[in-house]
């Protein structure tokens, strides 16, 4: 595990089925322009993440992690997604000099979606097919903010988006 002082984020990417084709879609969250609980402007605002995504508060696990942001960006209590058949399944793990980031998936039901509520910092959902993968950039280089008509992300929620459509069903 990585060092407490080191970045330790986790991450969860829903997944769902367009209820007019049968299509797996996933579920991004856009980064927005202001960050209300550091009361400044967001870093690399206009870029797509996982459907939540955040940092370690202290000895956390990676679970304890995820249950955390889930209430505070999705208003959503990982008991709904824990009892889903499928279950949440590990997408990518990766261990740098910088610390150590998580990702998991799942495939929720609509009725799951349709329950989030936003915190007021995100910019917003985007339902996501397949073939758009191939248009994203890497997010690291728009720290200052993503300029329209760019899709970008961090190289490692990239990787967990293309894994999650082809390992999960």
């Amino acid at each position: 595990m990585a060092d407490k002082k080191n970045i330790y984020a986790v991450g969860l990417l829903m997944m769902t089925q367009n209820p007019e084709s049968g299509e797996l879609i996933a579920v991004l969250q856009v980064r927005g322009d202001f960050n209300f609980e550091k009361n400044k402007p967001e870093s690399f605002s206009g870029g797509y993440q996982l459907t939540v995504h955040g940092k370690r508060e202290g000895g956390e696990e990676s679970m304890e992690t995820l249950a955390r942001e889930m209430k505070e960006e999705l208003k959503v209590d990982i008991a709904e997604i824990k009892k889903l058949k499928k279950g949440i399944k590990l997408l990518n793990r990766e261990i740098t000099e910088k610390g150590e980031i998580i990702n998991y998936g799942v495939i929720v039901p609509e009725s799951i979606i349709d329950s989030i509520e936003l915190h007021p910092s995100s910019g917003g959902l985007k339902f996501t097919k397949k073939e758009e993968l191939n248009k994203v950039q890497n997010l690291e280089n728009y720290r200052g903010g993503v300029p329209e008509g760019v899709v970008a992300m961090f190289e490692d929620q990239k990787e967990a988006t293309h894994i999650a459509f082809e390992n999960l069903r």
